[in-house]
C-alpha cells in the first residue's frame, strides 16, 4: 500500500463536485469483432469573474486510443484555446453551457459554468496574501497548503520550526476541497511547487458532507492539481479525529483516498490519523480545541514528511 505516515485538520465548510460525462462512439467492427475504444471522461469547468481561466480535465479509460479532443459549443461567454477555457463576457446570471468533446473514437459532453458573481469574495484578500507569500518560491522548496491547519494563524510556530529552510504556509481557514480546486489557480499554479504538503478534507466532513462525497471532491482536486502541476509531488495528510464528526466516517474517507493513491503517481498519503489517535481515539495532548493541533500535534507534520523522504532545502 502506498501509504506513508502523517495527518492534519481544520474548520468548517461547504462542498461541490464537478460532474463527469463518459461516452464512447460505436465500436468499429474488425474481422467480425467489435473494438472497445474505452471512454472519454470530461469534468465540468467553473469560471468566475475573479477566476476567469481553467484547464479542461479529461481522461481516457484506454490510453492507446487517447488523442486531443475537439471542443464545440454555442456561446460567446468564453473561448477554448487548446484545452484552456477563458471567460470573455460575464453573464447577467449564472449560465451553464454544454460543450461537446469529440475524438476519432469518443464523444462526450460536459458543462462550462459561467458564474455571475465572484467566487468566495470574502476569501479574496487571504488568497491574494497567500499568492504574494510565494513570490520568492524557488524550485525544490515545500509548500504547506489547505485548511487552517497550515495557516500561520494556527501554526504559530511555523517560522520557528522551519527557520531558514524553504518552507511556506498558505493554509486558509474553513476551506474545503472544492474551494481549493479554485484557489489553486491563483496560489499554486503560478509556482508549481516541487513538493505540496496538503491538509484538506476535514472541513468537508465537519460541514456535513458524507465520506463518499468528500472523497469525490478530494479526488477531483488531486486530478486538477496533478494536471496543472505535472512535476509536483503531493503529500496528503489523512483527516484526523475531530470533534463533531464520527470517527468511522473519518476512517472511511481516509480508506477511500488511500486506495485511490495506490495507483496514482505523485500522490502520497501520510497517516497523521494514527499519530493523533495512536489507540484509535483522539489523544487530547495533540489538540488545542478538539479540532486544531497543539504544539505537540504540529510536530507530526514535518516528522512524517521527513520519514517519507522529503528533504526541505535551505531557503534560496
Amino acid at each position: 500500500m502506498k501509504i506513508l505516515r502523517y495527518i492534519f485538520c481544520a474548520a468548517s465548510a461547504l462542498f461541490f463536485v464537478a460532474a463527469f460525462c463518459a461516452c464512447e462512439k460505436d465500436g468499429a467492427v474488425l474481422g467480425g469483432e467489435s473494438v472497445d475504444y474505452g471512454t472519454l471522461e470530461v469534468a465540468d469547468v467553473y469560471l468566475y469573474n475573479n477566476y476567469p481561466e481553467a484547464e479542461i480535465l479529461f481522461e481516457f479509460s484506454d490510453p492507446q486510443y487517447a488523442e486531443k479532443p475537439v471542443f464545440t459549443f454555442d456561446s460567446n461567454l468564453f473561448v477554448i484555446e487548446g484545452s484552456r477555457v477563458i471567460l470573455r463576457n460575464a453573464p447577467a446570471w449564472d449560465k451553464r453551457v454544454t460543450v461537446f468533446a469529440e475524438t476519432s473514437y469518443h464523444f462526450a459532453e460536459f458543462e462550462v459554468v459561467c458564474a455571475k458573481n465572484e467566487f468566495m469574495p470574502g476569501f479574496e484578500t487571504e488568497v491574494e496574501h497567500c499568492a504574494q507569500s510565494l513570490k520568492d518560491y524557488a524550485d525544490g522548496e515545500v509548500v504547506f497548503a489547505g485548511d487552517s491547519f497550515f495557516s500561520k494563524s494556527y501554526w504559530q510556530g511555523f517560522d520557528e520550526c522551519f527557520g531558514d529552510m524553504g518552507a511556506y504556509a498558505v493554509g486558509i481557514g474553513s476551506s474545503t476541497a472544492f474551494q481549493w480546486e479554485i484557489f489553486a489557480r491563483k496560489i499554486l499554479y503560478p509556482v508549481c511547487p516541487t513538493v505540496l504538503a496538503l491538509h484538506i478534507g476535514t472541513n468537508d466532513l465537519g460541514g456535513g458532507s458524507v465520506p463518499e462525497k468528500t472523497a469525490e471532491a478530494l479526488i477531483l482536486l488531486f486530478r486538477n492539481l496533478l494536471l496543472n502541476m505535472p512535476e509536483t509531488e503531493i503529500y496528503w495528510f489523512t483527516v484526523e479525529p475531530r470533534d463533531g464528526v464520527e470517527t468511522a466516517k473519518i476512517r472511511e474517507l481516509n480508506r477511500i483516498i488511500c486506495d485511490y493513491a495506490e495507483n496514482t503517481p505523485r500522490l502520497f498519503v501520510l497517516d497523521s490519523f494514527s499519530r493523533f489517535a495512536p489507540d484509535g481515539a483522539a489523544d487530547e495532548i495533540m489538540y488545542t480545541d478538539g479540532v486544531h493541533p497543539s504544539e505537540t500535534g504540529y510536530e507530526v507534520f514535518p516528522s512524517l514528511l521527513e520519514e517519507a523522504g522529503v528533504i526541505i532545502p535551505p531557503k534560496a
